[in-house]
């Protein structure tokens, strides 16, 4: 793909695309693949190639019904794509139609898509991609003279005059914008919330005495052998991290795989599997299996353990089925971890989707654990399952564990950001199902008691 002086660059196919897009849907599905291979490739290293290589991908969604959320299956890995609805739309002349709102201009809608960001514009009856850049922009059209064509602008304004010069779009034609965003991508084990991953986001207050720090990755099911490995990470990663330096990137490098701590997390695994002794020893990491076992009526017992407990180990496993979270303290602050996605009976349904892993900090055990008790009915652990406790003391004289640096990943992935019809609700957080009332049944009864419990509070105070 070369460039002229003018800073404007074409690359086109050589022969047009075998399938003619007429369908609205089949020309979305097509753009929102041509979307994510500007990402999986970047454009400036495309070649006449890659448009049969884009309508390769586009076979994986093909025969899937379009949804604001769709789902594209490639080489191992899931990549989750989020169209909106109209973002901006009006018309390319300035002057509006009798009884119209006023509305920004065609220059100013496309000025108002985020460096980085992607779009697709309809116009007419016409669809393009436009993705912006510090430098320009590209736009893609599966129709230009015929023909698939990638082009590169220095600035909207000529990309724009382009546009309505070889579509002979007039001043009365109809424009539309819609975000066509990369949410998230299921990898192996792992969910990465990506467009948010760029973004460096510090602990923030959610009460006078609790503090949250969300992460960006999360794992996606239940399994004690990955959820120790990353309370590994996390816990090493405590040692050198002061509480206020904590931030989303170092717990998204907590859930990178390494040699060492699968070396370590193997056979602690394998003496949680088992019921035989209550100690065991490796590498520097030293467990005792307590024989307690907490259900959701005994928070009181448990806390009295935890404050038994913390101030000789170095911190404690609170194991669940198949699940594990960590949970230590730091001079005045107690800390707990779940590798799982944060839910909360306080947190807005619409924000649900965008969460991943996260550390609660507190200054007061009870709020630790009433927040880890809440949690746990959120999964489904509660009220079916019982938790136990491990202490676990490190000895840092023998524990050689490297811990991955937030400044190592090279994911080349962007961060990145019609009427559509909406894809599932918000998917539940909980990992298991409750045997005698459905999930959203005992979430709307701790909902209802929250709510009598918080009002008895004001009347008190």
């Amino acid at each position: 793909m070369g460039c002229s002086s003018e800073q404007v660059g074409i690359l086109k196919g050589t022969s047009p695309y075998e399938r003619l897009h007429q369908e609205r849907d089949e020309i979305l599905k097509h753009l929102i693949s041509a979307y994510l291979y500007t990402i999986l490739k970047s454009p400036t290293k495309w070649t006449v190639a890659t448009f049969a290589e884009i309508v390769q991908l586009e076979t994986a969604i093909a025969l899937s019904e379009l949804v604001s959320e769709m789902p594209i299956r490639w080489k191992n890995r899931t990549y989750n794509i989020r169209l909106t609805n109209a973002l901006i739309k009006g018309r390319f002349g300035s002057v509006q139609e009798r009884g119209e709102p006023s509305r920004p201009t065609i220059l100013q809608a496309l000025e108002r898509i985020k460096r980085g960001k992607a779009a697709i514009w309809k116009c007419g009856a016409s669809h393009f991609l436009v993705r912006r850049l510090l430098t320009g922009c590209y736009f893609y059209t599966t129709q230009l003279a015929g023909l698939p064509t990638l082009m590169f602008f220095s600035s909207l304004r000529s990309m724009l005059s382009f546009v309505q010069e070889s579509y002979s779009f007039t001043e009365r034609t109809k424009f539309l914008l819609s975000n066509v965003i990369l949410h998230s991508i299921d990898d192996g084990d792992t969910v990465k919330i990506v467009w948010k991953m760029k973004t460096t986001v510090g602990m923030q207050l959610t009460g006078p005495l609790d503090a949250l720090l969300h992460g960006n990755i999360y794992l996606a099911r239940p399994c004690l052998k990955r959820s120790l490995e990353v309370a590994f990470h996390v816990l090493q990663q405590n040692d050198r991290t002061r509480p206020s330096s904590w931030d989303n990137k170092l717990l998204n490098a907590c859930f990178k795989r390494g040699r060492n701590t699968s070396r370590i997390a193997e056979p602690i695994f394998a003496f949680l599997g088992t019921t035989n002794g209550t100690q065991f020893s490796f590498g520097g990491y030293h467990l005792y299996r307590w024989d307690s076992k907490f259900d959701h009526r005994q928070r009181n017992h448990f806390e009295e353990a935890i404050n038994y407990l913390l101030p000789s180990w170095t911190a404690l496993l609170i194991v669940a089925l198949d699940c594990c979270f960590v949970l230590w303290s730091r001079g005045n602050f107690i800390h707990w971890f779940s590798p799982h996605r944060y839910s909360s009976l306080q947190e807005h349904p619409g924000k649900l989707r965008n969460r991943a892993c996260f550390l609660h900090m507190t200054n007061a055990l009870s709020n630790a654990s009433h927040t880890l008790y809440e949690y746990l009915f959120e999964l489904g652990i509660f009220p079916d399952h019982r938790i136990h406790v491990v202490s676990l003391r490190v000895d840092p004289a023998e524990a050689n564990l490297a811990v991955p640096s937030a400044s190592d990943d090279r994911d080349s992935l962007d961060q990145e950001e019609l009427t559509i019809p909406a894809g599932s609700a918000v998917t539940p957080s909980n990992l298991y199902h409750p045997a005698l009332y459905s999930a959203s049944q005992l979430r709307l009864a701790r909902q209802a008691f929250d709510t009598i419990y918080r009002a008895a509070e004001d009347r008190c105070d």
